[in-house]
């Protein structure tokens, strides 16, 4: 609960600010279209993001049975699922920071 919180918090930081700024940069009478592409991007960024995170979870999980996907209690099962979580958090978080980095270094004046 408590991570999940913070993923939102982080998420309501960002969201809006990102917004505003796609809505500010656009033209008068414009700002429909940018608001349409920038949800449209969000949302198949969102999903590319989603199977490329599944994918390194499966292949971060390993060889432990029952396998990825399969309902298990061993711990086996438990181990290799911690490492594919702990794997997806730490891919998700690097990408997050080379995501800031690059909007650090793009700038463009607002009008």
């Amino acid at each position: 609960m408590p991570l999940t919180a913070l993923a939102g918090t982080g998420l309501g930081l960002a969201v809006a600010p990102l917004t505003a700024a796609a809505m500010q940069g656009a033209a008068d009478g414009e700002q429909g279209a940018a608001s349409g592409i920038n949800n449209a991007v969000a949302r198949v960024a969102g999903l590319v993001a989603v199977a490329v995170l599944g994918r390194v979870a499966a292949l971060s999980y390993g060889d432990a049975a029952p396998g990825f996907g399969v309902p298990g209690d061993g711990p086996a099962h438990l181990a290799a699922t911690g490492t594919a979580f702990g794997t997806i958090a730490l891919s998700a978080s690097l990408s997050a920071a080379l995501a800031a980095a690059l909007a650090l270094c793009v700038t463009r004046a607002v009008r």
